[in-house]
């Protein structure tokens, strides 16, 4: 008889606890049900409103189906298989430059040193671009083979620090000035 009673005795909370627990987890299906149909409303208006054939303008706007995409993400190459390619092309290649830009100051047209040469071996026209992440803060002179540079000048006003920065080697025909391709190098940015 007694362990009947002890029994009973917590039934009545087990049953509270269990009551409470279904409810809740009613109130957060009800709320997350009602949160997706008001996202999926706003969605779906935005889509309605923005896909008008009339631009602003009152003119007719179509898609423009001329020529064709390639299909896939673009996948970019290595400095390796650029010069690769670039032998096959019977282009050799030696990159020389250094791996630091020091500049004295931050301010645009300010000129800092940084080495690059084009050894006499090779049958290219270099041009160098620094980019900061995506903006291009400097341009090198054309450099043809057998030449070099001792410095590069700031295109773009930068704050004081250290940075790590992509120098790019762009490589032209020495007799056209043609573009052939170029190569990525991660160098450090010095600006006092």
């Amino acid at each position: 008889m007694e362990i009947e009673k002890s029994y009973r005795g917590k039934n009545p909370k087990k049953k509270k606890l269990l009551v409470l627990l279904i409810l809740f987890l009613i109130f957060c299906m009800v709320g997350f049900g009602i949160y997706a149909l008001i996202t999926f409303d706003s969605n779906t208006n935005t889509k309605i409103n923005s896909s008008s054939n009339v631009s602003n303008t009152g003119e007719s706007k179509l898609l423009d189906e001329n020529g064709s995409a390639v299909d896939g993400a673009v996948q970019p190459k290595t400095p390796e298989e650029i010069l690769d390619e670039l032998k096959k092309a019977q282009i050799n290649v030696t990159d020389k430059l250094s791996s630091n830009i020091f500049f004295p100051s931050g301010k645009s047209g300010t000129e800092g040193s940084w080495t690059v040469d084009n050894l006499e071996s090779n049958n290219v026209i270099m041009q160098c671009e620094v980019y900061l992440d995506d903006r291009l803060i400097a341009k090198s002179v054309p450099i043809k083979p057998n030449q070099h540079i001792d410095n590069i000048t700031l295109s773009e006003e930068i704050k004081p620090g250290l940075y790590d920065v992509i120098a790019y080697v762009n490589y032209f025909k020495l007799d056209t000035n043609e573009y052939i391709s170029k190569a990525g190098f991660k160098i450090k940015l010095t600006v006092q």
